[in-house]
């Protein structure tokens, strides 16, 4: 038979993921056997022995367990059997960020999430060290929401002078259709088609043009795989990225992002250029698959190490 491990995290489902699982058969005079096998993502075949009378196939994964019994009458030769359940979500409340020089870390700056009645993010206030090392706040996000609309304003914490705006919109099925991003003279609106492999960034409000200047986005089992740039007269552009089989912290608090970079479900752990390796990230993590810390490194074309950081995160 096939086995198939699937957690629902608040409402994300993550169905492609390691697990362990215990086998147990027992025989007609009831003597049991045993074993504890690891599976790899996805549906992976075992084999049960047909000399039994009654299995219990249990998973455990994320402090979620999950155990299914039948009989051997039950069993169909070639099935697939999900195995999950689900969990509440927790939510980001701290990101903090440091750098390292001359090998040690430097606070850079920090992140508070503040959430509303209805668990959407509320505001993101934004902290950095003054020159004596003390945090210091720097600026303050805040999230409005109006129908099928979000709109995201940046305000200084002292003056609250506006000085970014970010809007977006979703369609009846919650996917982002446009999204626009202002900052004193710099402007971008992004018209968003989604396709078989997943999203086409048309340059402009309402472009219809598929083949002018876009960004195209391939996603692949719930994650951002490339982004391929396309501007006319310029050299085409393509990042890659790789990610690991865990809980994206973003994601499950859906973070709205201007180029998708929070909408994986699960996390990047290498992000490269013309086949490159440029940003590699180093993750820890706690035993319900959330990220706790991060190492991110960044190297040159030719592998050279420019500099690094560690990134905290607090639930």
């Amino acid at each position: 038979v096939k086995l198939k491990a699937s957690i629902t995290v608040g409402d994300v489902v993550y169905d492609s993921i390691p697990a362990t699982f215990t086998i147990s058969s027992w025989d007609i005079n009831s003597v049991a056997r045993q074993k504890d096998t690891s599976l790899n993502a996805g549906a992976q075949v075992i084999y049960l022995p047909k000399d039994a009378i009654r299995y219990s196939i249990k998973m455990q994964k994320w402090g979620v367990t999950y155990e299914k019994v039948f009989n051997r009458a039950e069993v169909t030769e070639g099935a697939l059997y999900l195995l999950g359940g689900h969990k509440e979500a927790k939510k980001l409340q701290w990101v903090t960020e440091e750098t390292f020089v001359n090998g040690a870390p430097i606070l850079s700056s920090k992140q508070k999430f503040v959430y509303d009645v209805q668990g959407r993010v509320n505001e993101v206030h934004a902290y950095a060290p003054d020159l004596n090392g003390v945090l210091r706040s720097g600026s303050i996000d805040l999230f409005l929401y109006g129908g099928n609309e979000l709109w995201v304003n940046s305000m200084t914490a002292s003056t609250a002078i506006l000085f970014s705006h970010s809007a977006y919109t979703f369609d009846a099925l919650g996917r982002t259709v446009e999204s626009k991003y202002e900052y004193l003279t710099e402007k971008h609106v992004y018209t968003n088609l989604y396709t078989s492999e997943g999203i086409l960034m048309l340059f402009g409000k309402n472009a219809v043009d598929v083949n002018g200047s876009r960004i195209a986005l391939k996603f692949s089992g719930g994650n951002l795989v490339e982004e391929k740039t396309i501007i006319t007269n310029y050299p085409t552009v393509v990042k890659q990225f790789r990610h690991d089989f865990n809980i994206n912290p973003y994601v499950i608090i859906k973070m709205p992002s201007l180029y998708f970079e929070h909408s994986s479900k699960n996390n990047v752990v290498a992000e490269s250029w013309d086949g490159n390796d440029q940003l590699t990230h180093e993750y820890k993590y706690d035993e319900e698959g959330y990220v706790t810390e991060v190492i991110t490194k960044t190297r040159t074309n030719n592998g050279q190490l420019l500099n690094y950081s560690r990134t905290v995160y607090t639930y």
